[in-house]
């Protein structure tokens, strides 16, 4: 059940120092660097005993330490952040700026699933996910999105929300997952992993599903489960560990979990493809974004060709060019800064950018905060 929240693009991270701080992450603190690959470690509560884990209290500053000695029977699991445009199923969520494509295994079944999500100036959004479990295939549409943090995030800040995923399990089946899940940053202090300390917050989430099954229009089958959940979260990286309980678990403070789950290798940013694979014009999505005062956009280009960037506002006025000339194949990038002193009818909200080569163009949405 948990899974697809944790591959939605959860457990992004970084070393950011060893001494504690209570921390406040805003949305531009929020990873969202294409071709950033991290390792994993994920234990499953096969045997139906349940998996020893110290919580912790409310409050700050806590240290909490997860490391493959005290979890040695997790399996690796890897995770690469990816434009969505390139993946198998970008048309089914057409509003996603990223994707997370995870592989590895699960509860000893091969997996290969992408996760597609959305940032915006004050939520992270995840808007489902669809791939591979060994032979099994899965495609769900969180209806409304499902809201994974609020921002700006700090001690205190609370969220909820509710979405259902309706999928056809076989014909003339009918299976309706409708969760509700409260949210609440309830603690702060230190992670230590088996790649160092971080600075961290802690929420928590209390989560009830309610399972549906119709065959021909009439219930078959109903079931609610019950489950808390705790992640650790840090500054532009995201997320650091995932704490599941067993399921209908009645104490919070639980000591026996489901799932546990941890970063177990620094993140590896990936090199730009060689010339010999870049085949299209591509445009990535800018990062950071939103963005203040930089962003930096990505392209490549697959032939000589004179290329131009341009950045336009939301009625289609062209403020800004970034690039105008004559490139070679290859993979390129170039910033934008909203506050150069050219650019005096620039303010916050919405910009689009643009790439036009030859007979290929395309635009993309980008927000800029001051």
């Amino acid at each position: 059940m948990i899974l697809k929240y944790y591959i939605t693009g959860l457990f992004l991270f970084c070393l950011i120092g060893t001494t504690s701080a209570q921390i406040t992450i805003s949305s531009n603190e929020w990873p969202s660097a294409f071709g950033t690959e991290w390792h994993y470690s994920v234990t499953e509560d096969t045997m139906g005993v349940g998996i020893p884990v110290n919580l912790g209290t409310t409050g700050g500053p806590q240290t909490w330490t997860f490391s493959q000695a005290m979890f040695p029977a997790g399996a690796a699991q890897t995770i690469t952040l990816v434009d969505p445009t390139t993946t198998p199923y970008t048309s089914s969520f057409p509003t996603a700026d990223h994707a997370w494509h995870t592989t590895g295994q699960i509860a000893g079944v091969t997996i290969n699933t992408y996760s597609y999500g959305q940032l915006t100036s004050n939520e992270w959004l995840s808007l489902g996910y669809a791939g591979n479990y060994g032979t099994f295939s899965v495609l769900e549409d969180n209806i409304p999105d499902d809201v994974l943090l609020v921002f700006p995030a700090t001690l205190g800040t609370s969220w909820t929300s509710n979405y259902t995923v309706t999928t056809t399990p076989f014909a003339g089946a009918t299976e309706i997952d409708s969760t509700s899940r409260s949210s609440m940053v309830d603690a702060w202090g230190t992670v230590q992993l088996p790649t160092g300390s971080y600075n961290c917050l802690r929420v928590r989430n209390d989560e009830t599903s309610y399972y549906d099954v119709y065959v021909g229009g009439f219930l078959v089958s109903s079931d609610v489960i019950t489950s808390y959940s705790y992640t650790w979260i840090t500054e532009q990286e995201g997320y650091l560990a995932e704490v599941i309980s067993l399921e209908d678990e009645p104490n919070p403070n639980f000591s026996l979990a489901e799932e546990v789950t941890f970063r177990t290798t620094a993140p590896t940013g990936l090199d730009d493809p060689p010339l010999s694979t870049i085949n299209d014009f591509i445009l990535y999505q800018n990062y950071p974004n939103p963005f203040n005062p930089e962003t930096t956009i990505r392209y490549t280009v697959p032939q000589n060709d004179r290329v131009k960037i341009s950045i336009y506002n939301v009625l289609g006025e062209e403020i800004k060019t970034l690039v105008d000339q004559i490139q070679t194949p290859g993979s390129y990038s170039v910033v934008w800064d909203g506050t150069d002193n050219r650019n005096n009818n620039v303010s916050s909200g919405i910009y689009i950018y643009k790439i036009e080569a030859d007979n290929f163009q395309k635009s993309m949405k980008m927000i800029y905060t001051r």
